[in-house]
C-alpha cells in the first residue's frame, strides 16, 4: 500500500469510529420518564395530591414536573394544575435526579377562574409533564396521560 492508500484507509477508519462514538453517545443519553399514580387524594374539594413516579438523567440542573387534572360533574366541570421544581435557584430536596425512579405527590389546586365547581370524590382526567435539563444536553420533556385516576 502506498502512503496516498494507507492515509484514505486511516481517514476511514477514524471517521468510522467517531460516527459510532457520536451513535453510541446519542443512544446512552438517557430521557426523564413519568407515571401518573391510579389513586389520588382529595382534600377539601380544592386540593388533590396526585403521586407521580419519575426518573431524570443524574447531571439534571433543572427539573419540573407538572399535573393538570379535569374532572367533570355533569355539564360542569373542575379543573386543576400544580407542580414542582427544582431549580439552582430553588432547590428542592424531594427531587432526586440519578436515573433511577422515585415518587413524588404533586399538590394539584382546583383553578377557580376556570372551574364551574369542586373537586369530589370519583374519576377524574389527569396528564402530567416532566422536564429535565441536564447540563450536558438540551431539556427533555416526557409526557404521560391524559390518564384516568380515582380521587378519594
Amino acid at each position: 500500500m502506498d502512503r496516498m492508500q494507507t492515509r484514505l484507509v486511516r481517514t476511514a477508519m477514524l471517521t468510522g469510529t467517531m460516527l459510532w462514538i457520536l451513535q453510541s453517545s446519542a443512544l446512552a443519553q438517557e430521557f426523564p420518564t413519568v407515571e401518573i399514580a391510579s389513586d389520588a387524594t382529595l382534600e377539601a374539594q380544592v386540593l388533590i395530591f396526585v403521586p407521580v413516579t419519575y426518573s431524570c438523567p443524574a447531571d439534571t440542573e433543572s427539573l419540573n414536573i407538572l399535573v393538570d387534572v379535569t374532572q367533570a360533574r355533569g355539564r360542569r366541570f373542575a379543573t386543576g394544575s400544580g407542580g414542582v421544581f427544582d431549580t439552582p435557584s430553588q432547590l428542592n430536596p424531594d427531587l432526586i435526579c440519578d436515573g433511577t425512579f422515585h415518587t413524588v405527590d404533586v399538590g394539584v389546586v382546583l383553578s377557580v377562574e376556570d372551574s364551574t365547581t369542586a373537586f369530589r370524590n370519583g374519576s377524574a382526567a389527569a396528564e402530567a409533564l416532566i422536564t429535565a435539563c441536564p447540563a450536558s444536553s438540551e431539556c427533555l420533556s416526557e409526557v404521560d396521560g391524559p390518564v384516568i385516576i380515582r380521587l378519594h
